[in-house]
């Protein structure tokens, strides 16, 4: 019997070249496997501790260009445990070549750098003072103003220019001197081969090459002592993370960025940044549902970006990060992982079809319909058609064998119909409670989360905040100090009611005018860019 067997290339940079739409194996195997070559806990320490050596010279170059000390922490993918360092993946060769096959979880070494010298605030009890920055079309998106609270010589107050931090920040680690890198060996009595210096900065990020030793994306910041009073994460119901887990949290601040909003004309803003919150809340993840987030990245990376070259890694984070959030803990277990895996999926098409990707630490930010990465309904849609036919059969494409025969061992796996489950069939099956941040349970009969549901709170959000930025009335209440500074709980009760839906008026007279100060604060006279 004659049978005629077609191969394909696998890959092509981390993209696949052909896509034969067959797999071997069934998708159950190809979820419990997919996380084989993911660095386990200790495995990422002692990673991160080898990375040191390189990290000094420039820790050194940022401390003599500025004259204060800095720190550093690990961030990203790899600390995360949602993907595969890069500089694992490259092979060195006899004369000093690199030869590297990049797969779709690759990802480089992530290192924000700060100092402790210079800390902010949003209260002003630290040197620099932290302001949302108001978008006169978009209202409040992320950003934040910059101001040191103590004047200059000429007594003038200084805005902190992100644009300038990034220009320092560049210099320095351009003119970082190599001394702890070790050389080639010589050939043939040759020289001894000094490793090379590559910088290529985009954004706030600088992505750092040093010979074929070291590989990493350098971000400066600004560390906040304060967790950002107009997050609503911790108002917010969810299943995970647990209360406790969340308060140690939101008691590591956060940090800011050098990147300005798109609407700033004077490049001076900074974004904020959640990276160390988003670690520690990564080392929470279930197991099996890791596994299954792995598994989207693959499908992201391979089938799903090349399509929409906007949409990020970030988006399938946060998609993510939301989904577990609305599903119980108890939901992701190895016996169902299929199921969680396409519940993923279905949520990611939710998504896409409703063209509304909440932030996570923001939720009435839409990180699909944001000034810097807008992206349009069409595209978006053409994304969620993709996922809905994957939805019908995943397991290609996560794995596929690359070829497309006649013979048996390449036939389709068998796979079924996905329905998804109703709240109450949750209810009915797990014994969890819904919590939010300050211990409050929320009943059965507040419709607060449930699958395929995500409330987004952005109208009246954006309109308080607005409204503060132009209010007479409420700058003159939070520069007089005569207030107490409302909390973060106050705030949230302002914007919702307690099923949930956005209120039309707060619990007490003034509770809106107490609400405003603390989303944006008095605007400081003539401010002098530093």
């Amino acid at each position: 019997m004659f049978c005629q067997s077609i191969c394909f290339s696998v890959a092509c940079g981390h993209r696949r070249c052909c896509f034969s739409g067959r797999s071997s194996k069934p998708l159950r195997e190809i979820l419990l496997s997919v996380d084989n070559k993911i660095l386990t806990e200790q495995q990422v320490e002692e990673f991160t501790e080898d990375s040191l050596l390189y990290l000094n010279d420039v820790k050194s170059s940022l401390e003599k260009k500025t004259e204060k000390s800095f720190c550093y922490f690990f961030s990203g993918s790899v600390v995360e445990r949602f993907g595969i360092p890069l500089m694992i993946s490259m092979q060195r060769g006899g004369c000093g070549t690199s030869s590297c096959r990049i797969g779709a979880l690759n990802t480089d070494l992530d290192i924000m750098f700060f100092t402790l010298e210079d800390k902010a605030s949003l209260s002003g009890e630290e040197s620099i003072l932290v302001e949302p920055f108001i978008d006169e079309s978009d209202g409040f998106t992320g950003y934040a103003k910059l101001t040191h609270l103590t004047p200059d010589i000429a007594g003038e107050v200084l805005v902190i220019s992100s644009k300038r931090a990034r220009v320092i920040t560049r210099n320095a680690v351009e003119n970082t001197r190599v001394f702890n890198f070790p050389g080639h060996a010589p050939y043939f009595g040759m020289c001894e081969d000094t490793p090379r210096v590559f910088l290529n900065s985009k954004g706030p990020t600088m992505k750092l090459r040093i010979g074929n030793f070291f590989e990493a994306d350098i971000t400066p910041c600004v560390y906040c002592s304060e967790w950002p009073t107009m997050s609503d994460w911790d108002s917010r119901p969810r299943y995970w993370p647990s209360v406790g887990e969340a308060h140690r949290i939101m008691s590591l601040g956060c940090h800011l960025v050098p990147k300005p909003a798109p609407s700033d004309n004077d490049k001076a803003s900074w974004r904020f940044s959640f990276s160390l919150a988003e670690v520690e809340l990564s080392k929470l993840v279930p197991d099996t549902a890791r596994k299954c987030f792995l598994a989207l990245k693959i499908i992201f990376k391979d089938h799903l970006q090349p399509v929409v070259s906007k949409i990020t890694s970030y988006h399938m984070k946060t998609i993510f990060f939301n989904t577990l959030e609305k599903f119980p803990v108890g939901f992701w277990m190895e016996n169902n992982i299929e199921e969680c895996f396409r519940t993923l999926l279905a949520e990611l098409h939710d998504a896409l079809l409703s063209i509304n990707c909440p932030h996570h630490w923001f939720s009435y930010i839409n990180l699909f319909q944001t000034e810097e990465s807008r992206i349009k309904p069409k595209r978006l849609h053409l994304l969620a058609k993709k996922v809905q036919r994957i939805l019908n059969d995943p397991a290609p494409f996560i794995f596929d064998d690359g070829c497309c025969c006649l013979s048996p061992c390449c036939f389709r796996a068998p796979h079924y119909n996905f329905t998804r489950r109703t709240r109450d069939q949750f209810l009915a099956e797990f014994d969890e409670v819904i919590l939010v941040a300050d211990g409050q349970v929320v009943l059965e009969s507040e419709d607060a989360v449930s699958p395929g549901n995500y409330h987004c709170q952005s109208s009246v959000t954006s309109r308080l905040i607005s409204d503060a930025q132009l209010s007479p009335s409420s700058t003159s209440s939070s520069s007089s100090g005569s207030r107490d500074q409302p909390t973060g709980e106050h705030v949230a009760s302002c914007l919702t009611n307690n099923s949930g839906q956005e209120s039309s008026s707060c619990p007490e007279d003034d509770a809106l005018e107490d609400c405003l100060p603390i989303l944006v604060s008095s605007p400081l006279p003539q401010n002098k860019v530093a």
